[in-house]
């Protein structure tokens, strides 16, 4: 009998809006292994178990996919081994001499915010949601958005601009680049619902 193809919507890259769909087949040496890291898990035989039960990975990190069979797989098609990971790159939308912001909702935003804050850069915490405009369109930005202010910082904007950069490219984040104070919806960026964030230490008693 066949062996079932697992199809991974997970790993998408944005190149020119095209995307690369990645097929995961079973009949391979690591089949336990993937079956484990894709199967859902929704009835036990008792009520004892591990935490890590009901761990459906792409579930955990919000990545879609699809389990298809054999006939499925040949109508997409696929001609390419994959022999390494193709990490996204991290970008500086632009300069600016007001602010720069990173979205939350990036997966890797708690390590650049600490690279950040290990720079010495002062950063701030949106509260409240937010749409500001970004040069080319107005974008909308969700609570817990890094605000990075330009001019608040112990570095002139050039040298702001060379960390998000190193930062960006280190941790595959993106930032936007803003202009302007001025919210089209939510709050303004000098309001009082931007509180600064201070880094935390650790200590070992």
């Amino acid at each position: 009998m066949q062996k079932y193809f697992m199809c991974l919507l997970a790993l998408i890259q944005w190149l020119d809006k095209a995307i690369t769909l990645f097929i995961i087949p079973l009949n391979q040496p690591q089949e336990r292994l993937i079956k484990a890291i894709f199967e859902k898990t929704s009835a036990y035989k008792d009520s004892i178990f591990y935490d890590i039960t009901a761990w459906t990975m792409p579930l955990a990190f919000g990545l879609p996919y699809a389990t298809l069979n054999a006939n499925e797989v040949s109508g997409v098609g696929y001609n390419k081994l994959v022999t390494a990971a193709n990490y996204p790159k991290g970008n500086v939308a632009s300069k600016s001499a007001y602010a720069y912001a990173l979205e939350w909702s990036d997966f890797n935003a708690p390590k650049a915010l600490y690279a950040l804050q290990k720079a010495g850069v002062i950063v701030k915490l949106a509260q409240s949601k937010f749409t500001v405009n970004t040069g080319t369109k107005d974008k909308s930005f969700g609570y817990g958005t890094i605000l990075i202010p330009v001019t608040i910082q112990n570095k002139n904007s050039e040298e702001l601009y060379q960390i998000l950069q190193k930062v960006a490219s280190e941790n595959q984040v993106d930032f936007e680049a803003i202009n302007t104070g001025y919210a089209s919806a939510g709050s303004d960026l000098g309001s009082r619902n931007f509180a600064v964030i201070e880094q935390p230490k650790i200590a070992m008693i």
